[in-house]
């Protein structure tokens, strides 16, 4: 009899904590606040276990734009790193996106274009020049600054675009400023000390010009305004008996009406300086111009880079500190040049508007 109500009790008691069990479930079931505190406390737990407090998913957002910020900056420095490398190439009549994609090939890096560069006609314009051991980041330079674009590196891709967008990428600039002058001078040496014998019959410029690269094992480059006008085209015959280099480019340059300077760690074949009044200050009002269109877009920086692009392209940069083009927000564009580029620009206005009214 004793066993007997010992084992009713037991029951008993099981069968209650299997009601009050089965409440705290159904109460859950009907209480999402409740079923979320306890997965709440359940995954506390097991962070606790694991030693210590899970991550809030505000901090797990905050690491992760850390991490992917350091990933950017890491992959733009290797960028740069690629961009350092000496190299041998000649861009010799390509496009932009011919160049573009020859130069990704060779460092497997990603250039692109921005859109604005395309909007601009940067796909329809030609680069070109050879150039023997200097930096890929010079060579971008001098490829691109002549037909006015620019370049940067932004999260691992380098980006061509309008001077408007942006300068040239600062740490890269620093790079090249502080290496430019050894080799600046190096290549004076040579011009002083190398001695050449040069014979040509029926020979452009550029054949001239690649025979003494290779050489003197100097970097020349022929500038894009006298490429785009044909001036290395014209063949002509040369002859030169040891003359030092200096001497032998001179007398070569003169025969095309061309001249020599440094510029971006190679000798620069360019015109001469033209005979121009002193540059003076004018006002261009271009409010007429920069109404918004459809899209509520203005254009202006467009503008600009067309006038860059079209008048006087080399002096923008050339003389820099001494000249000038700038738009106010007022609509007024500030030119600082001489007065026969001023001129210039006023008729490419006059073109611009005649376009814009379908003459």
């Amino acid at each position: 009899m004793k066993r007997f109500q010992a084992a009713s009790i037991t029951f008993f008691f099981l069968v209650t904590l299997a009601l009050i069990a089965g409440l705290a479930w159904l109460s859950s079931r009907d209480d999402p606040p409740a079923r979320e505190a306890a997965r709440a406390a359940a995954r506390r737990n097991r962070g606790a276990a694991e030693g210590g407090e899970s991550a809030s998913p505000g901090s797990k957002v905050r690491d992760f734009k850390r991490g992917r910020k350091a990933a950017a900056a890491a992959s733009d420095q290797s960028v740069r790193g690629k961009l350092s490398s000496a190299v041998d190439v000649s861009l010799h009549g390509m496009t932009v996106p011919q160049a573009l994609e020859f130069l990704g090939d060779l460092t497997g890096l990603d250039f692109r274009l921005t859109e604005a560069a395309v909007r601009a006609g940067a796909e329809r314009r030609n680069v070109g020049g050879r150039y023997m051991g200097i930096p890929f980041a010079s060579v971008l330079s001098l490829a691109l600054s002549g037909i006015g674009l620019a370049w940067r590196v932004s999260d691992g891709v380098v980006w061509i675009g309008t001077r408007s967008e942006g300068p040239l990428d600062p740490a890269m600039l620093a790079a090249e400023m502080a290496a430019e002058s050894e080799e600046v001078q190096a290549i004076r040496e040579k011009l002083e000390t190398t001695k050449i014998d040069l014979d040509f019959t029926d020979a452009t410029l550029y054949d001239i010009i690649d025979f003494i690269q290779e050489f003197a094992k100097i970097n020349i480059v022929i500038a894009s305004d006298v490429r785009r006008a044909g001036i290395p085209d014209r063949k002509i015959s040369f002859a030169a008996r040891d003359l030092l280099l200096k001497h032998a480019l001179k007398l070569l340059l003169n025969q095309y009406g061309l001249t020599q300077k440094f510029e971006n760690r190679v000798l620069l074949i360019t015109r001469p300086p033209a005979a121009e009044g002193a540059p003076a200050l004018e006002i261009h009002d271009l409010r007429d111009l920069l109404e918004p269109d459809a899209a509520g877009e203005t254009h202006a920086g467009d503008i600009v880079d067309r006038l860059m692009r079209e008048v006087a392209p080399e002096s923008w940069s050339d003389r820099a500190g001494e000249v000038s083009i700038s738009l106010t927000g007022e609509g007024q564009l500030l030119v600082v040049h001489s007065p026969e580029v001023q001129e210039q620009i006023r008729q490419a206005l006059t073109i611009i508007r005649d376009e814009r009214a379908g003459k």
